[in-house]
């Protein structure tokens, strides 16, 4: 059982920090697309 929950504490890390990494990418995206319409 102790397997299982480092696993899943593992997945759920992994899972944050790939969607936080989706936001600040996703933020990004759209700065560089307000940059890209005022040239």
């Amino acid at each position: 059982t102790l397997k299982i929950l480092t696993y899943c504490d593992i997945m759920i890390r992994v899972y944050g920090i790939t969607k936080i990494h989706g936001e600040i990418r996703f933020y990004a995206y759209k700065q560089i697309q307000k940059t890209m319409i005022i040239k």
